[in-house]
């Protein structure tokens, strides 16, 4: 079965799935809605191609939580077949050979980037192009694409993000065992950032240099809290294999009612109700 049917398969296993926008080469992307409420949290999970053990675990994730939570466990859908099945993922020759050019191998296990060697997460309309990693021309990872959200990925995010009204945003990566809080001047809400990042016995910290992401955009979009969690241990290698995901999952199961209470705290503090 192809990755992106087993993907679908286990959406719908664990909860009410609807879609949010398509990537490039026109997969839906799904989102995961767990609850009868409004969600006050989202969960966002392989930006990153050769992090997709992030979709797995969310998946996982969703399956447990018994509250309102939305769940995007595989936003860059393109970059994780160019991962696992390499340029025979892609149909079109053009585009085939262009992906081959730019990744200089057909090994693409360690892409990042999405279906036009566009990097998903530094994309996004927060300083957009003023990282300290940012390239400006297609490559496997880094390069910001010709303007915010070019990419449908990207934009399937903004979009989310602008009419949820979220309080709480977190977009999981690999790897590392930290999470990062605040982006420019902002550092709200970093007591419930810190609970958090306790919950799991990661590090909390800041990204500096970095600009574009997903958390990046929320901190600029929102008035919630928006953090970047990297799971796994930098002892590992990209891409983590599915042999970890036990212990990731025994890991952030135990985070999800900070989850939930963070979320929930925050709204009241911004919407007058987290309930």
């Amino acid at each position: 079965m192809d990755y992106y049917d087993e993907l679908l398969s286990a959406c719908k296993e664990a909860g009410r799935t609807e879609f949010i926008g398509r990537t490039v080469l026109g997969y839906e992307i799904p989102i995961i809605r767990k609850g009868k409420g409004k969600a006050h949290t989202l969960l966002v999970g392989a930006t990153h191609a050769r992090e997709y053990i992030t979709a797995d675990l969310l998946i996982g994730m969703a399956k447990a939580a018994d509250f309102d939570v939305d769940i995007v466990p595989c936003l860059n859908i393109d970059g994780v077949r160019l991962c696992k099945y390499g340029p025979e993922a892609v149909d079109d020759e053009d585009l085939r050979s262009f992906l081959i050019r730019v990744n200089k191998s057909k090994d693409f296990s360690l892409w990042k980037a999405n279906a036009r060697a566009v990097d998903v997460n530094v994309n996004f309309a927060a300083e957009w192009a003023t990282g300290k990693s940012n390239v400006f021309s297609p490559a496997p990872s880094d390069y910001v694409g010709r303007y915010p959200e070019s990419e449908p990925e990207t934009f399937a995010a903004a979009e989310l993000v602008r009419k949820g009204a979220y309080a709480q945003l977190i977009s999981f990566h690999s790897k590392g065992e930290v999470v990062y809080h605040g982006f420019g001047n902002n550092y709200r809400y970093k007591e419930e950032a810190a609970r958090y990042a306790e919950s799991l016995d990661y590090i909390l910290t800041t990204a500096e240099g970095s600009a574009g992401g997903l958390k990046d955009y929320f901190d600029v979009a929102s008035g919630g809290l928006g953090l970047t969690t990297e799971v796994g241990s930098d002892a590992l290698t990209h891409p983590i294999g599915i042999e970890e995901l036990d212990n990731l999952m025994k890991k952030h199961l135990k985070s999800l009612e900070i989850i939930d209470e963070n979320g929930r705290k925050i709204a009241r503090s911004l919407y007058g109700s987290g309930d």
